[in-house]
């Protein structure tokens, strides 16, 4: 369990790490005055975040897996949780617009 701690913190921070891609791109698009739906930039900014997330996971977590099949398996369990996350976010800022 101990193991799996930073991979749990890490993606608990997807919300966030959305919230934050969501306002630098609202930023970007009305400087630019490109009108896009808001739900539209929240759910590039949730595909765009697979990027940094993965990345992170990799060199804090999955790389020192040795074995493939438990490696194919953290990778679909990281990914199935940022999605079901970055799913909720979506859902939660819907609700609001």
């Amino acid at each position: 369990m101990d193991r799996l701690l930073p991979v749990f913190t890490i993606l608990s921070a997807t919300p966030i790490l959305v919230f934050f891609m969501q306002l630098a791109a609202n930023r970007l698009l009305t400087a630019l005055k490109i009108k896009i739906s808001n739900q539209l930039v929240v759910i590039l900014c949730s595909a765009a975040g697979h990027a940094p997330i993965g990345a992170i996971l990799w060199s804090m977590y999955l790389r020192n897996i040795n074995s493939e099949a438990e490696l194919a398996l953290a990778a679909l369990y990281c990914i199935i949780v940022y999605n079901a996350l970055a799913y909720s976010y979506f859902h939660v800022f819907n609700m609001s617009e």
